[in-house]
């Protein structure tokens, strides 16, 4: 998941999503450390979304829409690839029909690609909504439906805006998604405990914390941390860990 220019705040947040990914997979193999393994966890995808926003905003800055179309398809093939070992993973334990994070991350970049086109009038009048309508319908095929999808069009328009106040104001609409879409999963624990219990609210602070970390980190200009490139094996690290976790426990 590169940009036209090597961000080393980006590289590090990166990093951070992925170990945070692989910790939360982890419960897999901890079940008893399943709440402290799944909160560390959530920190993981409004980092991704946050990166896909972030390098949309420097493709369409920049002019570049080759890098957007090379983009889309490799988020489109690796949804596609991720999904076996994602259904494999799913059903160790569950009988949820969910798709895996990528295809949630590729419908929030459509959004705001269509959101972000020049074609006002066709693209952002009529097909943006009908789109929304249908993931609206469909929403429980995606991990954390249309709340997550959203997270990436609220931080392209934080990241494409100049004034403060609209950076606030998408910046906080990103963590209400953030937190509302880990949220969603939890009515039965909320019916039982009310909103802040043991259960939610290392979910709430964690998720809100992930998208807080982007914005420090990139907004605030903190690029000289040191962290390794985090490229094109990302891509296929995501399928390929899925896969090895889950023969290892059908050992």
């Amino acid at each position: 998941m590169s940009t036209t220019i090597r961000n080393g705040a980006v590289d590090m947040l990166k990093l951070i999503a992925v170990l945070a990914m692989v910790i939360d997979h982890s419960r897999f193999f901890f079940p008893e450390y399943r709440n402290v393994l799944v909160t560390i966890g959530r920190l993981a995808f409004p980092i991704f979304a946050f990166v896909v926003a972030f390098n949309l905003s420097n493709a369409y800055k920049s002019g570049r829409d080759d890098i957007i179309d090379k983009y889309s398809i490799n988020l489109a093939i690796f949804a596609v690839i991720s999904e076996i070992p994602h259904e494999m993973l799913l059903r160790i334990n569950s009988d949820i029909e969910l798709m895996n994070i990528m295809f949630t991350l590729f419908a929030g970049l459509v959004v705001t690609i269509l959101y972000a086109s020049e074609n006002k009038l066709y693209l952002r009048g009529v097909v943006l909504p009908v789109f929304l309508l249908c993931l609206a319908v469909y929403q429980d095929g995606f991990e954390y439906g249309i709340l997550g999808i959203m997270i990436v069009p609220s931080m392209f328009l934080m990241m494409q805006t100049e004034s403060k106040l609209k950076k606030t104001m998408f910046l906080l609409i990103g963590i209400v998604l953030a937190v509302l879409c880990n949220l969603q999963y939890m009515k039965v624990v909320i019916g039982f405990y009310g909103l802040f219990n043991s259960f939610t609210t290392p979910l709430i602070i964690s998720s809100a914390f992930a998208l807080v970390l982007c914005f420090m980190a990139t907004q605030f200009k903190m690029i000289n941390i040191k962290a390794p490139k985090m490229g094109k094996w990302m891509y296929w690290f995501y399928p390929v860990h899925m896969l090895f976790i889950a023969l290892a426990l059908k050992l």
